[in-house]
């Protein structure tokens, strides 16, 4: 396990993240606040988007990168290294009491589909999603034995910023295995960004500029289909310095093995 890996495992808290990503007055979100959402319901609308299968890597506490997939993709899988997230998504795809309110980004999706109710989101993306597995991207088996090793679509939504200096081009290799070929990636990636707060704890992050991301998804075998970059016109709070989002489509390119 690597110190990067222990630090989430001993001092990432999943509820308040999960809370946090719901509101406009905390990371950043207020600027951009649907933009993740945004970008994965024009992905997965387009008309483009085909296969049976999605992989979320590093989806942490959080079903934001499967909403508006579950209307075209009817086998999904969460994936997280941390344990605790897994058990937040758990308990919430089996109804438990207590669990992390989506609504605000359910009911968000809902619009964007045209509907002011959110009740048949939840249904579907319950019904679509198949399993919550344990994921390692330092691994050079993310994936635990048994489970299916590779998906027609990847997202993923702020997790390999997680990993500074080598570790980022490691964990896109690592992505890159998980792609069947010909498959797609879609990924939201910060902006020149060096930290991030949750809670009381700060937690490091790769610097990544454009240069840097294209090459490391040409290093990956990834051919790259739309690049496009959202900036922060204003400071984020103390504990933050990202400067704002990435969001890229990818394919896999054929000739890979």
């Amino acid at each position: 396990m690597t110190a990067i890996n222990d630090l989430y495992m001993a001092d990432f808290d999943g509820e308040i993240y999960a809370k946090a990503i719901g509101s406009t007055s905390d990371i950043g979100r207020g600027e951009f606040q649907w933009a993740v959402e945004e970008f994965y319901h024009n992905f997965f609308s387009s008309g483009t988007v085909k296969g049976e299968t999605l992989l979320d890597v590093g989806c942490g506490p959080l079903i934001r990168g499967v909403i508006s997939a579950s209307a075209v993709i009817p086998n999904i899988y969460l994936g997280d290294f941390v344990e605790s997230n897994r058990q937040i998504l758990q308990k919430w795809l089996s109804k438990q009491p207590g669990v992390a309110d989506y609504s605000t980004q359910l009911q968000h999706v809902a619009s964007l589909e045209g509907k002011t109710d959110f009740d048949y989101l939840e249904q579907r993306v319950r019904n679509a999603v198949k399993k919550v597995v344990h994921l390692d991207i330092l691994s050079d088996k993310p994936l635990d034995p048994g489970e299916e090793q590779q998906f027609d679509v990847v997202v993923s939504s702020l997790c390999l910023d997680c990993f500074p200096d080598d570790g980022y081009f490691r964990a896109m290799k690592n992505v890159s295995k998980l792609v069947k070929n010909g498959g797609r990636l879609a990924l939201v990636a910060t902006i020149e960004c060096s930290k991030y707060r949750v809670g009381d704890q700060q937690f490091p992050v790769a610097w990544i500029d454009e240069e840097k991301l294209r090459g490391a998804l040409a290093g990956s075998d990834f051919e790259i289909d739309d690049f496009r970059e959202k900036r922060f016109l204003r400071p984020l709070p103390e504990g933050f310095d990202n400067k704002g989002f990435f969001f890229v489509l990818a394919t896999k390119n054929n000739t890979c093995k």
